[in-house]
C-alpha cells in the first residue's frame, strides 16, 4: 500500500524531511504482528533484501524500552541508509514508537488496530535524512527516495503477511 507523502517545503519541514503514513491491512492478530514488530533483528529474513545488516546493540531496560539495534537498509535506489532505531514507546500488542538516529533522524509510530480476521497497521515515519550527498540533491532527488520508501513498505506488508503465515499458520 502506498504512503501518503508530505511533499511541503515550508517553515516547518524543508527538504530533508520526510513525513510519511503508511496504511497495511494483514490477515492475523494484532499479537502476532506485535511479536514480528518488534523484534528489529529478524526484518532481514523476512523483510527480504531491503534490510541488508542488522546489529543488535542493546536490550531494553526494566521499564521494556531502550533496546537498540543499529541497521543498514536499502531500497531499489543505489545507496544505503545507516541508522540506529531505539525502542521509545511500548504499547503491546497496539503498537509502539522508535527513534531513529544515525544517516535517519526521527521517529516511528507503529499502531495495530484488530478488524476481525485482520489487522490495520499505520506506520507514521516522520525523518530527516543526514546523509550529506542526499541533503545536497534534496531537491532532485526527493520525489525518488518517496518512490523508494513505498517500494520498501510494500515489500514490508507483502513479506509480513507471508512471515504470519509461516510463524502462525504453517501445517
Amino acid at each position: 500500500m502506498l504512503a501518503d507523502a508530505d511533499f511541503g517545503y515550508n517553515r516547518v519541514m524543508d527538504r530533508q524531511d520526510y513525513r510519511f503514513v503508511t496504511h497495511w491491512r494483514v490477515e492475523g492478530t494484532c499479537e502476532q504482528v506485535y511479536e514480528i514488530l518488534i523484534e528489529p533483528e529478524g526484518y532481514a529474513r523476512w523483510w527480504g533484501d531491503c534490510y541488508k545488516r542488522i546489529e543488535h546493540l542493546r536490550d531494553n531496560d526494566t521499564h521494556g524500552v531502550g533496546g537498540a539495534s543499529r541497521i543498514v537498509n536499502k531500497g531499489f535506489l543505489p545507496y544505503t541508509l545507516t541508522w540506529t532505531s531505539t525502542l521509545i514507546k511500548e504499547n503491546p500488542p497496539h503498537g509502539f514508537t522508535i527513534q531513529a538516529s544515525g544517516e535517519l533522524d526521527g521517529e516511528g509510530q507503529w499502531e495495530l488496530k484488530q478488524d476481525g480476521d485482520c489487522v490495520n497497521i499505520i506506520f507514521h515515519w516522520n525523518v530527516r535524512l543526514t546523509k550529506r550527498w542526499l541533503q545536497r540533491l534534496a531537491i532532485i532527488v526527493k520525489p525518488f527516495l518517496i518512490v523508494n520508501h513505498n517500494y520498501v513498505m510494500n515489500l514490508g506488508q507483502k513479506h509480513l503477511q507471508e512471515e504470519i503465515q509461516r510463524r502462525y499458520h504453517a501445517k
